[in-house]
């Protein structure tokens, strides 16, 4: 089977060219490999049926059919290759000959844009003697000289009509001339100042739909209108201007907003039946019950707040069948309140009594540890109800607080190693100060810091009178020092990022040619700006919901109030790198040879701050 295989690959090197053998080629390869994988299923079944282990495993060596198939497939790639080449200057050709016509009708658009310019001032200058009619006569046969570009062109079209208009226009004025211009131009400045005091009118009215339907008939009326006399042209023409401008504002300003207020309000309805739905995903409990029904009922109110929107009716639903479960689930939850917060009460008898039976104790660290634990377990307890709740933490809160007011005592008469420990605190915020950071090993920095961090921890506690100043300056210079290490570290972020996307560039601008390498710029610019545009609309999406999120309970925050946060602060980095794209697409490309390119880096995780010990035990 290799041996025909083998010789089909043969043959089609032999006599036939890459484009017509490279399909069966690759069908040839494919059943080679099958082959192979047999072979390898069958060695690793015969190995498993002599009794050994998968790793005394030997894959088999190649055959002499094997480095037959490798030597063949080395001519292949040689073709292709070849190939490749072939395609790569053809395309050359074609890109250097499209390159030539381009220049080619650039320079006739310049003449034709050349053209079109006398003949503008032409037509403004009102000028109808035989003079003018001769020099009209004259850039007409200029333009034709120039000779036709492709009407595929934009540009070229614009030009093209600009040249037909202006014809036409000295045509006309040519003929009111010859036809009692004047006489003319009175008519058409009558009609003309009539239609500015419509316009006037217009632009006072408030239905945006009416405006924009009569602003379209006025303006067909005044383009049907002939010019109107030198003298008048550029006042009225100015006049026509500033009131279409400021009516066309009015209509696009009215649907703009319309449009924005709808999309608003269906996001902000939207947040509030996230958020409703968040709060029937997660299990009502009696202690938190109250606080969630508050909750709703504002986000019901605020609901009433939010106005017309897309998709009014089916928002609407959602909404209530959302507020409906969340009020039978409390309403079944309501009956079975009494019985929890009774059993919350007695549980926190038991943990009043507890705590009062510690109270007098002197196992400073290990009844510490038990009354710390037990405050714990206080807050993970629902409420005991109006009636009990603040008459058992009082209780419960005195019993703590006697045992640690005596701890505090006991402890504020110990001053042994108290001086030698301030002096190793000055001699390690020395240190922090004195701290070289290496460029090329920024996490080694943070590592460092860190490591600062736990010394001082493990440092005992100074004199109570040296206290805040020695933890004023030790968060000083470790603050000083996170902020320079952070910049190093936003600095080497912005460089990487610089460099991954001028070696993007780079290639953007190779696969392009150098005919196309603007217009790929300006697609990469392009495409950088709406991906900002597009993030920032995200971020405001984002703060809205959090708006929303907070009506509830201003103070407190909530998992999804977290995650919203935490993607908005993603966003505002990922803006920060497109931002840094387009400042290195904006700077002219440096020399290949004076430009060092580095790899680009993989993402920088964020590091956590190290948080600083403030000595409470000393309290």
């Amino acid at each position: 089977m290799k041996e025909a295989l083998i010789a089909r690959l043969s043959a089609l090197l032999t006599d036939g060219e890459f484009k017509q053998i490279r399909d069966e080629v690759g069908e040839i390869a494919q059943e080679y490999r099958k082959l192979l994988r047999s072979e390898r299923n069958i060695a690793i079944e015969a190995h498993k049926a002599e009794g050994k282990t998968p790793e005394e495993f030997v894959a088999p060596e190649k055959d002499e059919f094997d480095t037959q198939f490798d030597e063949l497939f080395v001519s292949y790639n040689e073709k292709k290759e070849q190939y490749q080449q072939q395609r790569a200057e053809a395309d050359a050709r074609r890109a250097e000959a499209q390159q030539r016509r381009a220049e080619e009708d650039k320079q006739r658009m310049e003449a034709q844009a050349e053209a079109v310019k006398e003949l503008t001032a032409l037509v403004e200058s009102g000028e109808q003697n035989n003079e003018a009619f001769a020099q009209f006569k004259n850039i007409q046969a200029k333009w034709k000289a120039i000779g036709r570009v492709s009407l595929d062109n934009e540009m070229a079209k614009k030009i093209h009509a600009d040249f037909n208009h202006q014809l036409d226009l000295f045509r006309h004025n040519r003929k009111i001339a010859l036809d009692l211009l004047e006489l003319d131009y009175a008519k058409n400045l009558a009609v003309k100042e009539y239609l500015l005091a419509k316009l006037e009118h217009l632009s006072e009215a408030d239905n945006a739909n009416d405006i924009a339907v009569q602003m379209k008939q006025y303006q067909a009326e005044w383009n049907k209108t002939g010019p109107v006399g030198r003298n008048e042209r550029e006042a009225i023409n100015e006049r026509f201007k500033t009131l279409a401008d400021k009516i066309y504002g009015k209509i696009q300003h009215h649907f703009t907003e319309r449009r924005e207020q709808l999309t608003h309000n269906a996001e902000a309805k939207q947040a509030l039946i996230d958020r409703i739905n968040a709060i029937n995903a997660t299990d009502l409990l009696p202690e938190n019950a109250e606080a969630t029904f508050k909750e709703v009922v504002a986000l019901q109110e605020a609901w009433k707040g939010t106005g017309y929107s897309t998709k009014n009716e089916e928002y609407w639903q959602t909404s209530r069948t959302a507020c409906d479960e969340f009020f039978n689930h409390r309403k079944a939850l309501l009956r079975e309140g009494d019985k929890v917060r009774e059993a919350h009460k007695q549980t926190k008898i038991a943990l009043c009594e507890k705590a009062e039976s510690l109270q007098h104790d002197t196992e400073w660290v290990q009844t510490s540890d038990i009354l710390i634990k037990l405050q714990k377990e206080w807050q993970t307890i629902g409420s005991a109800g109006k009636s009990d709740e603040n008459r058992l933490w009082n209780r419960f809160r005195e019993a703590c607080d006697k045992f640690f007011a005596a701890k505090k005592e006991h402890f504020a008469g110990l001053d042994q190693n108290q001086e030698a420990n301030l002096q190793a605190k000055e001699a390690l915020i020395y240190r922090i100060a004195e701290y070289q950071f290496d460029n090329e090993d920024i996490e080694g920095g943070f590592d460092a810091l860190k490591a600062f961090a736990d010394e001082w921890a493990s440092i005992g506690l100074v004199p109570i009178k040296e206290k805040n100043r020695i933890q004023t300056l030790y968060k000083k210079a470790l603050d000083a020092r996170y902020a320079e290490i952070k910049k190093m570290r936003e600095d080497s972020r912005i460089t990487r990022v610089s460099g991954a996307f001028r070696k993007h560039l780079d290639n953007v601008r190779q696969n392009a040619g150098s005919g196309n390498a603007e217009r790929a710029m300006n697609r990469e610019e392009d495409k950088l700006r709406y991906q900002i545009e597009a993030l920032e609309e995200e971020i405001a999406r984002y703060e809205n919901n959090l708006g929303f999120f907070s009506m509830g309970n201003k103070n407190a925050k909530n998992p999804l109030m977290e995650d919203e946060e935490e993607k908005m602060t993603k966003l505002k980095s990922d803006i920060q790198d497109l931002r840094t794209r387009l400042k290195v697409l904006a700077t002219p490309a440096p020399s290949p040879v004076a430009e060092i390119e580095a790899e680009a880096p993989a993402e920088i995780e964020h590091v956590a701050e190290v948080e600083t010990n403030t000595d409470a035990d000393a309290e």
